[in-house]
């Protein structure tokens, strides 16, 4: 028998004889029994949003005994519009076993368990599963605070908080992971419409009814200037809302100026003007300038917002030039350095180099410019290229001696090109012994022409044996530095008879020496100039007045029997002078001329 609780008090006296001789009857149906009574369907768990309608299902087959349905284990009533309960109502038909619930309009006292039971005499009374019904409640529009404008500083940390109330089902419900969800869901948005994941938290209270809950969110950022009149939203999502709810604030960012500098021309040639300028974002909008030229400020006005740095040349290169920008939030500092291109020169004078046969040489071309200059070397006498850059390493042979062109290039400049030269180290030799001719008290010149790499340590006139010493009235020696040798004049100033004779020019340095003989001949009238040339010819043979040279002892002092010192620094660069002054000495004395290393 299903327990009848103190409701049905209130149901009127005639229902409820009404309901005992249904109740007999169906009892007496059920002890004569056909097929036993079943459930056709059960009712099974369900949500209804505030104000819609719900309906539970209830079909029973072989239905004898009474039906009713139960709300929290409390009993409804048998009737199909039950009784104080006007919102509650059994659809379906008798002869269909149909005794479905139906609830309308749904309110939040409706969230319960709900039973449909059939009576029994003889058997239990049917019991179908417990069915919940949760109702949802939509939640009241989203609340911002502080809003919806808001005023901050780049760099300081705010928060915002969005308020959702009034939304249900409680926060107890569970996800099919096991893990506690909220049903009212918050969202923060960007100025884009893109999701915000960091900074977020989220938390949940039920209300005081015990069923509707208030979700709280925060979002934690530091603003910077780009958030700058930009909107953050707040979107709240529920399934009882037919669409998101929105609420919005606005920021206003005040931030430290943003400084672009720039410089013009764009590009910098040496000896053109230039013109910085600083354009500047901030806000507040109230901004002052400050100039610099590397570590000195500009005397300029604070509103000058570009500034005249004057013509400028390659000792600017790389000369920093700055720009401060400030307002009552901060100031920010922007630096460009100058890129001033110039035209390619030498840093030192390229130089010529010797070597000895088979060894390692190097030639330097060094320079400077900008942009980065490429320096090609070419062989002169093959035409041929033979490196890159300011160094090129040579193996010293014959076939690689002789002059070498270091040619320098820079994009929007004129090239810049040097020649030097190889040589190969060894004993020197005379390389010019023509007669000379000259009218007895006249002036004379013997010229003796010597290559020697390296340079002659002594070069002697020797005459008829005895070296020729320089005397102001009588004779002079004078010495012309070139790059791979010397040439040496001997100056007769007035000539006498006992000059006209053979001259030997004898010259040595580390590496041996040579001698050559060079005849001055008196110039006579023509018919006696062939018999002349003869005795020129005689002169020059090897065995007439041989020479006596002490070689075993080179003296560093002017002898007037032995050979002359020239020099005797060494060195493995070699000199390039063209046009060296003529020197007015005996010989080469020491201190008297460069080492091996000059220009031509």
């Amino acid at each position: 028998m299903l327990p009848l609780k103190t409701c049905w008090a209130k149901i009127p006296d005639l229902w409820i004889l009404v309901f005992l001789c249904l109740f007999v009857l169906g009892s007496a149906e059920d002890e004569v029994g056909g097929e036993n009574q079943r459930f056709a369907t059960e009712p099974s768990d369900q949500t209804a949003v505030l104000g819609s309608m719900a309906v539970f299902p209830c079909r029973v087959i072989n239905q004898v005994g009474f039906v009713q349905w139960t709300k929290d284990g409390f009993g409804l009533g048998v009737i199909r519009r039950l009784s104080g309960f006007d919102r509650y109502l059994m659809v379906g038909s008798d002869e269909e076993g149909d005794f479905s619930l139906s609830i309308s309009p749904v309110t939040l006292e409706d969230d319960a368990h709900y039973q449909c039971q059939v009576s029994s005499v003889n058997d239990k009374p049917l019991r179908s599963r417990v069915a919940k019904l949760t109702v949802f409640v939509p939640p009241g529009p989203p609340v911002l605070a502080p809003g919806p404008v808001v005023h901050t500083t780049a760099g300081a940390r705010i928060t915002l908080k969005c308020t959702s109330t009034g939304g249900r089902p409680a926060p107890e419900s569970i996800n099919k992971s096991g893990s506690v969800y909220f049903s009212v869901q918050v969202q923060w948005l960007d100025d884009s419409g893109s999701v915000i994941h960091e900074g977020i938290l989220t938390s949940q209270e039920l209300m005081e009814d015990g069923k509707r809950l208030s979700v709280e969110s925060n979002l934690t950022f530091i603003p910077t200037r780009d958030h700058h009149l930009k909107s953050i939203s707040c979107v709240t999502h529920h399934p009882a809302l037919p669409a998101a709810l929105t609420a919005s604030v606005s920021l206003m960012v005040q931030y430290p100026p943003r400084v672009h500098l720039r410089l013009y021309p764009p590009v910098i040639q040496e000896g053109t003007e230039v013109r910085a300028s600083c354009d500047s974002e901030a806000n507040p909008h109230d901004v002052t300038y400050k100039w610099f030229r590397g570590r000195q400020m500009l005397d300029v006005d604070e509103t000058q917002r570009s500034v005249s740095l004057g013509l400028v040349s390659r000792a600017d290169h790389g000369t920093d030039v700055s720009c401060e920008a400030s307002n009552v939030v901060g100031t920010t500092r922007q630096t460009s350095f100058l890129d001033v291109q110039y035209a390619p020169s030498f840093i030192s004078a390229p130089s010529s180099e010797s070597a000895e046969p088979n060894q390692n040489a190097s030639l330097r071309c060094r320079v400077e410019g900008n942009p980065q200059p490429t320096i090609v070397w070419t062989h002169l006498s093959t035409a041929t290229m033979t490196g890159l850059g300011e160094e090129l390493a040579i193996k010293a042979e014959e076939s690689t001696t002789g002059a070498y062109m270091c040619t320098v290039t820079s994009p929007g400049f004129a090239p810049l090109s040097a020649t030097v030269h190889l040589r190969l180290r060894g004993p020197p030799s005379i390389t010019s012994t023509s007669p000379v001719w000259a009218k007895e008290g006249e002036r004379a010149v013997l010229t003796c022409k010597v290559r020697a790499v390296p340079h002659p340590v002594a070069l002697t006139w020797f005459k008829e044996g005895i070296a020729v010493s320089s005397d102001a009235d009588r004779f002079t020696v004078e010495e012309k530095q070139m790059a791979d040798g010397v040439i040496s004049r001997l100056i007769i100033n007035v000539t006498r008879k006992e000059d006209f004779t053979a001259y030997n020019c004898t010259v040595v340095n580390e590496y041996g020496m040579d001698v050559a003989q060079i005849p001055l001949i008196e110039q006579r009238n023509s018919k006696r100039k062939k018999a002349a040339m003869s005795r020129a010819n005689d002169l020059v043979k090897p065995n007439e007045h041989p020479i006596v040279i002490e070689t075993h002892t080179l003296p560093l002092s002017p002898s007037p029997h032995k050979l002359m010192p020239l020099d005797t620094r060494s060195s493995d660069k070699d000199s390039d002078i063209k046009d060296g002054d003529m020197r007015t000495a005996s010989s080469l004395s020491v201190g008297d001329r460069d080492s091996d290393a000059a220009f031509e």
